[in-house]
């Protein structure tokens, strides 16, 4: 198959992305920007973590869905981060440090059918991923 991501591209944005968006360091929403790039309302940058940071094998590879979810029994937050190769879980308890606690992989039956991309759902405590 055909690859569709300009590899060097997508590294090259990567490295530059994470070299600018420091970890431990908020960034404002200036005049309806952050750092003078990205469209923002009413919301800061306070973290930036790239494919590889994630816990994904290529990192040219792109997230496609993001859920939040807080531990009703201590208060922990996390994110599911849908990836093309499998799904990150990531400790945002503290935003400014998060953490990657674990990767789940695609499975390769998956992978073969034609899947690309993980969608996930939350519904009470239970993660729903497609």
């Amino acid at each position: 198959m055909e690859n569709l991501v300009d590899k060097e591209r997508a590294r090259s944005n990567a490295a530059a992305w994470k070299g600018r968006f420091a970890q431990g360091r908020e960034i404002p929403c200036i005049d309806g920007k952050i750092a003078d790039e990205f469209d923002c309302l009413n919301m800061n940058l306070v973290n930036f973590l790239d494919a590889e940071d994630l816990g994904t094998e290529d990192e040219t590879i792109f997230v496609n869905d993001i859920w939040g979810w807080v531990d009703p029994q201590n208060g922990k937050e996390y994110a599911l981060v849908g990836l093309f190769d499998g799904v990150s879980l990531v400790d945002i308890t503290n935003p400014l440090l998060p953490f990657v606690i674990g990767f789940i992989n695609a499975t390769d039956i998956f992978l073969d059918n034609g899947g690309r991309w993980h969608d996930i759902k939350i519904v009470g405590t239970v993660s729903y991923i497609g």
